[in-house]
């Protein structure tokens, strides 16, 4: 009786032992995570500025200028006039731009606009001022995406690529709940969604 005892404890101890090397082997030879989407493309603004003004124009939906005296064309969204049919300028980050007061009003604390062309054709992001906090405060705008610190930028899914104001080793931040820049388009900070939340 005590040996039958004995040997089926040995057999589960065995079964057990075998389960928890099986286990073992399958997580050392398992597949790497996926990691997150990769842009196809580094997208570099060749403008960074505050809108002062917008305005609506016929035949193209937007007028905004920036406090650089830049004037740029965004189509805001789709359409046609007459016979021609327009597309919205592709908005990297997914932010929309808020248009506060009439149109030709003069502008104040408003968005941080970024906008390029390459061999894409003309894009823009644009970056929310925080809590029209003052330009010398922390974190004067923000803006959202998943993003990359390499060195002395940051690349963020979406493709754009803005200046860090550190340098750093490589790290993927996709928790990031949003970037911190500045008035030159610099990133001065991140916050990140701590793990597990």
């Amino acid at each position: 009786m005590f040996d039958s005892v004995c040997n089926d404890r040995w057999m589960g101890i065995r079964t057990t032992l075998g389960a928890l090397i099986v286990l073992a082997l399958s997580a050392c030879t398992a597949p790497a995570p996926t990691p997150p989407p990769s842009p196809t493309t580094s997208r570099i603004p060749n403008v960074v500025g505050v809108l002062v003004e917008w305005d609506w124009v016929e035949c193209f939906p937007g007028l905004f200028t920036l406090d650089t005296g830049d004037v740029l064309r965004i189509n805001e969204v789709s359409g046609s006039c007459g016979d021609t049919e327009y597309v919205p300028t592709p908005r990297l980050n997914g932010t929309e731009m808020l248009l506060r007061g009439n149109a030709g009003d003069r502008l104040t604390d408003e968005e941080l606009i970024f906008y390029g062309e390459d061999e894409l054709g003309a894009w823009y992001a644009v970056a929310h001022r925080k809590s029209h906090e003052e330009e010398d405060r922390p974190c004067p705008w923000t803006i959202g995406g998943g993003a990359y610190i390499d060195e002395d930028v940051v690349q963020f899914s979406s493709g754009l690529v803005l200046p860090a104001g550190w340098v750093s080793s490589p790290s993927d931040i996709r928790g990031l709940q949003y970037a911190c820049v500045n008035r030159e388009g610099v990133v001065i900070d991140v916050q990140v969604t701590p793990s597990g939340h």
